[in-house]
């Protein structure tokens, strides 16, 4: 039975994005059965009125005053807040909920945790008190400071732009995985678009437009927005208010005889009204670019306030996925261009298609169970209680296996699952392979392992073992081809060769950096 894995995960209730990712990520754990996650919002449990101050100080970025403050904010730690002076300027800041959550994290014991909200307490708990693998799960198409973390597993993104930064700060590429933000799964559902215009009472025949206000209804001038849309008969409007009751209340007044206008308060079926939409008119947070995407909808982003929105937008505008407006009359012509140009609208349907990347949940939550198994079995090979085919394996291992190394290892170890044969093709692709990779040449084994001899990192016994099973040859291992006269003998003495090269790699870093290849799938012939 496979060892049981407790899972972390850090939300906060500022915007609905952060809780939205954590809720996806909660429901693909929750599909292993080995797995126990939890859900901590610290900020709503530990420290409610300060909570609701705070999210009242969110809205108020979008006021003319609070944009200037929180731009200046967020533009200042463009380094990684645990390495700036900010930290030190802002310190009680920096540490705010540290007891909490120090004590919360004793009382789990977590065996990693997740965070798809920059806790910068966390950052000082974790490289001073704590080792537990940390992994960030970044929200938007752009990441400040707050999110950096140099000590992170992993920094899980939607674009490659915060890798390069990571990377050109001499961090390890393997910090940042390209894999996008995660949504709920109805999105990638298929829906009938039939059912979907009856049940929203609008006509399959006019081009819609859907305006979303955003979770609590910030976007600005909606109504107004509303109001001129309608007046063109070829068109119908979808108003998604979000938890302001107020502009509900004003669009339910607007003058609607054609029933052109559909005014919806806070929806959970973003989904369904994509599905029937031309365009997205929306504040541009990550989550709701990320639907839009998935869904295909070109989106025109209206009054972006500076940080990550603003940086969201431009990223859509640059790929010709979305268009930014600043006022309403630019609104307008960006709308009613589109609406005149086919040809375009649906190539920026193609475009924002393109900037899609499905399934994150599940690409975030097998890379996180893969890497923590690999840590297991780094711990595990420190201390010698490895599975030992005919011997241990000895030497110092580094820190974080690559996995390729792991997976070479455990498919080694277990080689005798399989039929001899079968364990002849894949022990003689693997070493193939890891020649190949050592050497940094595709050339057959026999003259890697001449460069290999002469370089000390082979012995000539080496390559007696791999003459006598038939791995050395002129000409390159092809993947599948098995020897029917193999013996359990030959597959005993390649598992044994194998491990001892997987040792060598181990205990050279430089090498095992080097290699990214894995055992493929091998059926061995009857």
């Amino acid at each position: 039975m496979e060892k049981e894995v407790k899972v972390l995960i850090l939300t906060a209730p500022f915007g609905s994005g952060h809780l939205q990712v954590s809720g996806s990520l909660v429901a693909q754990f929750q599909k292993n059965p080995n797995t126990v996650v939890e859900e901590y919002d610290m900020y709503s449990n530990e420290y409610p009125m300060i909570t609701k101050t705070m999210q009242k100080a969110y809205l108020k970025t979008y006021a003319p005053i609070g944009k200037d403050i929180y731009r200046m904010l967020y533009y200042t730690s463009s380094q990684a807040i645990d390495q700036t002076l900010y930290a030190k300027l802002f310190k009680p800041l920096m540490d705010f909920g540290k007891e909490n959550l120090r004590q919360k994290i004793r009382d789990f014991s977590p065996d990693l945790i997740i965070s798809v909200f920059p806790v910068t307490s966390l950052y000082k708990l974790l490289r001073k008190e704590l080792k537990i693998p940390l992994y960030t799960v970044i929200t938007d198409y752009y990441a400040n400071g707050l999110w950096l973390y140099k000590d992170a597993r992993r920094h899980f993104v939607a674009t490659n732009r915060i890798a390069k930064w990571g990377t050109e700060k001499g961090w390890d590429h393997r910090q940042f995985a390209l894999t996008g933000i995660p949504i709920h799964p109805k999105f990638y559902e298929t829906l009938d678009a039939e059912s979907l215009y009856r049940k929203y009472r609008i006509s399959a025949k006019r081009r819609t437009l859907l305006i979303s206000a955003g979770t609590h209804g910030v976007l600005p001038g909606v109504g107004e927005m509303a109001s001129q849309l309608i007046e063109d008969n070829y068109l119908q409007v979808i108003v998604v208010c979000g938890k302001n009751e107020r502009l509900y209340h004003d669009l339910k007044g607007i003058p609607n005889p054609a029933g052109r206008l559909v005014v919806l308060g806070y929806t959970q079926d973003m989904h369904e009204l994509l599905e029937i939409s031309d365009i997205l008119i929306t504040k541009p947070g990550g989550i709701s670019l990320t639907e839009a995407a998935v869904k295909g909808v070109p989106v025109l982003l209206y009054k972006p306030v500076y940080g990550q929105e603003m940086e969201n937008a431009k990223y859509f505008s640059e790929h010709s996925a979305g268009i930014i407006a600043s006022n309403r009359t630019e609104l307008m012509g960006a709308i009613f261009s589109l609406l005149d140009n086919p040809a375009y609208l649906e190539q920026m349907k193609e475009n924002i298609s393109k900037l899609a990347q499905p399934h994150s949940a599940e690409k975030i939550v097998n890379d996180i169970l893969q890497d923590v198994t690999e840590i297991a079995l780094c711990e595990i090979c420190k201390k010698h209680h490895v599975r030992k085919p005919s011997h241990p394996l000895e030497g110092a291992l580094v820190p974080d296996m690559p996995a390729s190394i792991g997976k070479l290892y455990e498919e080694a170890t277990a080689i005798g699952h399989i039929s001899p044969t079968a364990a002849c093709a894949l022990l003689r692709l693997g070493i193939q392979k890891l020649f190949n990779q050592v050497t940094g040449s595709e050339m057959p084994v026999a003259k890697s392992a001449e460069l290999l001899i002469r370089g000390g990192q082979l012995s000539q016994e080496d390559k007696d073992i791999l003459t006598a099973c038939h791995v050395m040859g002129n000409r390159p291992i092809i993947a599948g081809v098995i020897d029917e006269t193999d013996t359990k003998d030959i597959a005993d003495d390649l598992g044994r060769f194998l491990l001892e090269a997987v040792q060598k790699l181990i205990t050279e870093p430089k090498a095992a950096k080097r290699l990214t290849w894995r055992f493929p799938d091998v059926v061995a012939r009857r």
